[in-house]
């Protein structure tokens, strides 16, 4: 039934009310596509495409009037003339609500008003329409192809509680509790509590129905399934273990009667519908959470793969032979960097790096590159990464690590250990390496490059702790380089480029013992906000909230929380490659002013948090206590770290060793400073900063190769 015919029958109101408990379940009979549409339909996936937008809907939040055309001005009608061949329009919030006008789970129309901005669904139903509905309407005029994607687990809804309920928690959740992973009370180890648990049968009963209403109602091309939102589907997984084969069945069988679904429909109309899926990038980090994405693309189940998100694990050309070896056209995501600014000339979010990103993906045979949470539609992007001769004439820049583990969601997040899956590792400034004396780290760069004599090349390295770095690209000896405080520069021949990958190793002759005197990291905090300083190491300076803040006071650095809503605490951070089997070694020279703020030590297993309050400091698991007159002057905090084991200093005055009983959230090695928590007040000027690890050699932060045109 057409969209305008169902808001005619039904108010806007009662279709926004509809549930699941309101529908019956319909097996799904499995049919065979007639011959021609077979066929018609892998002509279809493998259509060559230059960009596919995928488009997370957001664009029901405006400022301005409900209508078609402001609709589209805010993501979609100035893509026209565009490389943009395909538009994935997501309607899906977290799980059982949706922004279309669904028969089968809630409709959003809650007006989510904030300042000048509110969810306008409410008022495009009353006018007949929906964002769907509209999405497909400006594709069919433009030309372009559409499908419609579903999160298949999300969970932006869990600040939710009794109390203070979440527009995002949905009927089906409220009405089953059951089947979620576990409650606010009592979260699983890994993953959100607000994700429902796809071992329960109506679960995946419930994806196929709101599927195929999509595709019996909207004119789409197509569905995609969106596993990367979010990532952990069984209670095995979320307790920290792996997924069984009983629960890879159970989403084997989801996806096969999706596709039935879409092949009977595709029947009806006469043309194929396309399904695919986006998924991480390693098969068997997949199959451990239940994706068994290779038995999915043997048994033709998807029609294209989308390789990567949140994170990556492999080498894009890697995922394009799994694709080719099923016959299966594969879609690298590039999705942007949590991190953009790295201390440096470089941005990871920049076109330079996107042109880079774009080229790497086209010369390791993807067959389109796919853009997720990129949404400004006059960015110069959707006009470049579809053409790769175009990019070629243009500056490009190349990061060894763009995603690195910066994120909110990696693969440890998602999986209990999920970091031995790996099959890249390059040096990130959250993640960074190290180089031992005598003996190399390996970075792989992922080029498009081709061999011109009109380019000019030269790599960039942000390393600490040694004095002296040489590097081979591809076998061929680039030298010492040269220093620019603390990164140093190799210039690269541009015949070194013309080959689809390759490996910079880098080598140091630094000693392996420092001194005790020798210090890692030796920070200034101030100089961190201070325009053109130089500074030892990339330090990220956090996100914050409205009501936490940091400025510069007679030369110090003033961290404040002024705030006790979810989100309001300010943390500077460093990852500092420390050995959790050597002695780490923390001093932090501060002043607390009022309230409580922090220092955070984790060296890849353990993870303390020691607080800095007015009249103490304390290491919270170990159980740690200094009395301390803080707030009378500056103070020099020296924490000491090995293993699980933990001593806290103030002033020379030494506690009593305690043992840490809180494991490195998803594997941090990091160190930060800053203020307080979501819950609690607290500011403090910070003075001094400084960190040995023991490790020896040289601590790389950043890999960066630059490519641009001869003048």
């Amino acid at each position: 039934m057409p969209i305008r015919s169902l808001l005619k029958k039904s108010p806007p109101l009662l279709v926004a009310t509809l549930c699941l408990t309101q529908h019956a379940a319909t097996p799904v009979a499995e049919g065979k596509l007639p011959e021609a549409l077979a066929k018609a339909r892998r002509e279809l996936a493998h259509k060559p495409r230059r960009i596919v937008f995928n488009n997370d809907g957001d664009d029901h939040i405006a400022a301005g009037p409900a209508t078609k055309e402001a609709f589209l001005k805010a993501r979609l009608s100035p893509l026209r003339g565009s490389h943009v061949d395909t538009v994935v329009y997501c309607t899906s919030r977290p799980f059982g609500m949706y922004t279309h006008a669904t028969q089968v789970g809630d409709v959003l129309v809650d007006p989510m008003a904030r300042g000048d901005r509110r969810n306008i669904v409410q008022e495009l139903l009353q006018a007949g329409t929906d964002p769907l509905a509209l999405a497909v309407e400006f594709c069919r005029e433009s030309d372009m192809e559409i499908l419609w994607t579903m999160r298949m687990n999300d969970c932006h809804d869990t600040s939710h509680s009794p109390d203070t309920p979440h527009v995002y928690f949905s009927s089906f959740k409220k009405e089953h509790p059951e089947w979620l992973l576990g409650t606010k009370a009592n979260r699983p180890r890994i993953g959100n509590w607000t994700a429902v648990d796809f071992a329960q049968p109506e679960v995946s009963e419930f994806v196929c129905k709101v599927i195929e209403d999509v595709v019996a109602r909207y004119d789409v091309d197509g569905v995609e399934l969106d596993f990367f939102r979010h990532l952990v589907y069984f209670r095995s997984v979320a307790a920290g273990g792996e997924a069984t084969s009983d629960e890879r069945r159970v989403l084997t069988g989801m996806v096969r009667n999706v596709r039935t679904i879409l092949d009977r429909r595709a029947t009806q109309l006469g043309r194929p519908l396309l399904l695919t899926a986006r998924t991480p990038d390693n098969p068997a980090y997949c199959r451990t959470i239940g994706i068994d994405l290779e038995r999915w693309l043997e048994a033709g189940l998807l029609d294209v793969w989308v390789a990567g998100g949140d994170f990556r694990l492999n080498a894009r050309q890697s995922s394009v032979e799994l694709g080719r070896k099923h016959d299966v056209p594969v879609w690298c995501d590039l999705d942007p960097s949590i991190r953009s600014d790295n201390s440096g000339p470089f941005n990871r979010n920049a076109i330079e790096s996107l042109r880079a990103r774009a080229l790497g993906a086209w010369a390791a045979g993807a067959s389109s590159v796919y853009l997720f949470n990129w949404f400004n539609p006059h960015h110069p992007l959707w006009r470049e990464l579809g053409d790769p001769a175009l990019l070629r004439g243009r500056p490009r820049t190349y990061f060894a690590n763009v995603m690195g583990r910066s994120g909110y969601l990696t693969e440890d997040s998602a999986l209990a250990d999920g970091g031995r899956f790996r099959q890249i590792v390059a040096p990130h400034p959250a993640d960074p390496g190290r180089v031992p004396a005598g003996a190399p780290l390996d970075v792989l760069f992922e080029l498009g490059e081709q061999p011109q004599e009109d380019i000019v090349a030269s790599c960039h390295v942000l390393a600490g702790g040694a004095e002296t770095l040489s590097a081979t690209l591809g076998g061929a000896d680039l030298g010492n380089g040269r220093r620019s405080g603390a990164w140093r520069m190799f210039d690269v021949p541009a015949a070194l480029l013309g080959s689809p990958t390759r490996t910079l190793s880098l080598r140091t002759t630094s000693s392996t013992r420092p001194d005790e005197g020798t210090w890692d990291v030796d920070t200034d905090p101030a100089s961190l906000l201070s325009p053109g300083a130089g500074t030892d190491a990339p330090w990220n300076l956090g996100r914050g909230s409205p009501r936490t803040h940091r400025e510069l006071i007679d030369g110090d650095l003033l961290i404040a929380d002024r705030g006790t809503e979810r989100g309001d605490y300010l943390y500077v951070s460093l990852g500092w490659m420390a050995d959790p089997r050597k002695p780490a070694v923390v001093e932090v020279t501060a002043k607390v002013m009022s309230g409580k703020s922090g220092i955070i030590v984790a060296n890849g297993e353990y993870e303390e948090k020691i607080w800095l309050s007015s009249d103490h400091a304390a290491a919270e698991s170990a159980k740690l206590h200094l009395p301390v007159a803080a707030t009378d002057g500056y103070h020099v905090y020296r924490i000491e770290l090995v293993g699980d084991t933990i001593s806290l200093a103030v002033d020379g005055k030494r506690a009593t060793e305690g043992k840490i009983a809180q494991r490195a959230h998803a594997g941090r090695n990091t160190l930060a400073f800053g203020a307080s928590t979501s819950g609690t007040l607290g500011e403090a000027r910070w003075r001094r900063v400084r960190c040995r690890t023991g490790s020896g050699g040289a601590v790389v932060y950043d890999v960066v190769l630059t490519v641009g045109m001869k003048q």
